[in-house]
């Protein structure tokens, strides 16, 4: 039994050894690809999804800038959504980032957390309603590079008195990622 044991421990030391450090360690939460500023959005083409309460955006773009480290510059995130009402906007959706002078496509899928009020401003002498949300999902490139990642963005809305989003107050943009 004492021979089993001595040749166990043996074998455990020899694997620690042989078994690199980073294979021991947690997995790596991803690189910045890039961080930058969402400062505007479309009013879109937005219809009612027939009966029911859901809303369906057909397109709509946000857009803003990068400050890299790897992409730069403007971009233009257009997709489409199926959101559960205009009151709280959340719902799933799918789009094209296009980045870097349209050298850089990705391949956006994800979702937006129902809106929180935020509070109110005074724009051109009227009120107006803000409204945050969280944006995230998972990206991967179609041009301008390889790998995939997640998005995170979070997004001050201005809306309408009707509930539709008419604006946005500029708000962080993150891809991470590999």
């Amino acid at each position: 039994m004492k021979r089993y044991l001595s040749l166990f421990l043996a074998l455990v030391v020899i694997c620690s050894m042989v078994m690199s450090g980073t294979a021991l360690a947690a997995p790596p939460q991803g690189k910045i690809v890039a961080t930058g500023v969402v400062w505007g959005i479309t009013p879109g083409t937005v219809a009612s999804a027939g009966d029911s309460a859901r809303w369906i955006v057909m397109e709509r773009d946000v857009y803003g800038t990068f400050d890299g480290p790897e992409i730069t510059g403007f971009f233009d995130f257009k997709y489409k959504a199926n959101i559960e009402s205009v009151d709280t906007q959340a719902g799933n959706l799918h789009g094209v980032l296009t980045a870097a002078n349209g050298d850089v496509t990705l391949n956006m899928v994800g979702t937006n957390e129902a809106l929180t009020f935020a509070g109110i401003i005074v724009e051109a002498g009227q009120y107006v309603a803000v409204y945050q949300s969280f944006m995230s999902g998972h990206w991967n490139y179609l041009t301008g590079g390889k790998g995939e990642g997640k998005f995170s963005g979070y997004t001050k809305f201005k809306v309408d008195t009707t509930g539709h989003v008419i604006g946005m107050i500029p708000a962080e943009f993150t891809l991470t990622g590999k």
